[in-house]
């Protein structure tokens, strides 16, 4: 006796299955909007408050709408090099209109005249820590022994050379004074 096998036809006449969540409330002349905010200068957190939404939804956003991304980072972009040519004339002294009141005559007279702004230390230093890491850094990399010499060892001469010195520490006299300290507070009662 066969055994009646039964097959289901899909339903082609049903709905699209609706995807889920609450729609977006993107729309794409956000991407234009976006862009010159950036070039003003506006944070992510700017953008979300102009927008009226959360700093997480301009990133989904970002993440969903190619046009978006592009327009927020063309117009960070521009802002960013903006910064850069002023912390430029700052490190470099620059001139610039000004105006003062003077008189003349006995009548107060605005004069407008060239001002030299000094360069800035810390606009230099500034520049050149981020520009000329190798020179200018805080940080600087002490090698003991000879320059390179690290770099042609073996792993395992490395280790036998980091134990052999962790053995030399473990003898100085202030490694033995601070085992001795930390041997009597550990007897000691509470």
């Amino acid at each position: 006796m066969a055994k009646e096998q039964s097959i289901q036809v899909a339903d082609t006449t049903a709905k699209p299955k609706h995807p889920g969540g609450r729609p977006t409330l993107y729309k794409p002349e956000y991407a234009k909007q976006v862009a010159k905010l950036c070039k003003m200068g506006a944070t992510d957190e700017e953008i979300a408050q102009f927008f009226d939404v959360r700093v997480s939804t301009i990133h989904l956003w970002s993440n969903a709408h190619v046009e978006f991304m592009e327009a927020k980072k063309i117009g960070k972009d521009a802002c960013d090099d903006r910064v850069e040519r002023s912390l430029y004339q700052k490190a470099m002294g620059f001139y610039r209109e000004a105006e003062k009141v003077v008189l003349i005559d006995d009548v107060p007279t605005v004069v407008k005249y060239q001002e030299y702004v000094p360069p800035s230390d810390t606009a230099m230093i500034f520049w050149l820590k981020n520009r000329r890491k190798d020179k200018w850094r805080d940080r600087t990399e002490v090698e003991h022994g000879r320059v390179g010499e690290f770099d042609r060892m073996s792993d395992q001469e490395l280790i036998e050379w980091i134990e052999a010195e962790a053995y030399e520490i473990s003898r100085s006299p202030e490694i033995a004074e601070l085992t001795f300290v930390e041997e009597r507070l550990r007897k000691e009662p509470d």
